[in-house]
């Protein structure tokens, strides 16, 4: 289900007349909202639509008339088209910086009834703005993006309360202006200095390697002959470090249990009840002929989880590789 929502009568009408040409009344419902209003909870509070998979938007750029006009002598380049945009669709209290901190707050309290809020940016200035309320807080499962057309920029910033990761390739840009507004690294990549290997075997002792750590529940992808072997592994807690390993160690102790004999009641996590996932794959770059280990976060809420984790596999494997 589509919810499409807007403040003008005439928009509204227009877009329910499409929504029935094209027959698609059952699958897009057309809500009006008001200036004064929400943005988000009226819509995602009601309507019996339990979680919304994402919210889009692209919002009034502009805080006033004069802004608009400003910005139109200021551009580089003569417009290539007329703009045709109402007052009702470019200008709104606070500009698009005012109009996207609304939706931050309001989805704050919606929390994890959607997955990811995006909204499209016309200004490059607004970026660090918005970073800086969604620090205050607490989110850091973010990211920012440009989109580039011929001679028009546009930014995009995306936002969730879940656990879901997204790839840094999606979620940092390449642009280095908006350098100090991107969230941290969920992709690591650890080079193997070692030449004389072959793909297969690392791609042996990577799997070797994951499926030693204690409590954790590992599951094999094959991604080609050039990617190698794609492997997620799923963990609940942290027993890989040295001090979770010195209190596994003295709980076998208490309980009279051999080193590394199965805990009674130790289970191995799922999908839907981990605390972290870490994919994690070997693969060749093709410019150079180097070996890389590249680990990717998927899902979680602990980032030191996720490092840690990283870091520990990374020393465990190239140990093994060196050997």
């Amino acid at each position: 289900m589509f919810i499409a929502t807007d403040i003008d009568p005439q928009s509204l009408i227009i877009a329910e007349r499409n929504v029935a040409s094209n027959g698609l009344q059952n699958r897009i419902i057309i809500k009006q909202s008001t200036p004064q209003g929400t943005i988000l909870r009226h819509l995602l509070e009601d309507n019996g639509i339990g979680v919304c998979g994402f919210v889009m938007c692209n919002p009034p750029f502009y805080a006033s008339k004069d802004e608009v006009i400003k910005a139109t002598e200021d551009k580089e380049f003569d417009p290539n088209a007329v703009c045709t945009g109402a007052d009702v669709e470019m200008i709104t209290e606070g500009g698009e910086v005012g109009f996207v901190k609304r939706m931050i707050e309001e989805s704050a309290s919606v929390g994890r009834r959607c997955q990811w809020f995006t909204s499209l940016l016309g200004k490059h200035t607004s970026i660090a703005s918005l970073v800086e309320i969604l620090h205050s807080l607490k989110v850091d499962n973010y990211g920012v993006t440009e989109f580039i057309q011929g001679h028009t920029r546009r930014w995009g910033i995306i936002w969730s309360f879940g656990d879901a990761r997204l790839p840094d390739s999606l979620v940092r840009t390449a642009s280095e202006s908006l350098h100090d507004s991107l969230p941290l690294r969920n992709t690591f990549r650890q080079r193997i200095d070692r030449t004389n290997i072959q793909l297969a075997e690392i791609a042996n002792i990577v799997e070797k390697t994951c499926r030693e750590v204690e409590g954790a529940a590992v599951t094999a992808h094959r991604a080609g002959a050039e990617d190698g072997r794609s492997l997620r592994v799923w963990a609940k807690e942290n027993t890989w470090s040295r001090k979770a390993r010195r209190r596994l160690e003295q709980l076998r102790r208490d309980m009279g249990l051999s080193a590394n004999s199965p805990i009674p009641g130790a289970a191995i996590p799922e999908e839907g009840v981990a605390a972290v996932v870490l994919v994690i794959r070997c693969q060749v770059n093709n410019e150079d002929g180097q070996y890389w280990l590249e680990g990717t976060w998927l899902r979680g809420k602990d980032r030191d989880l996720f490092e840690t984790l990283w870091s520990h596999l990374c020393r465990k494997i190239l140990d093994h590789i060196m050997a």
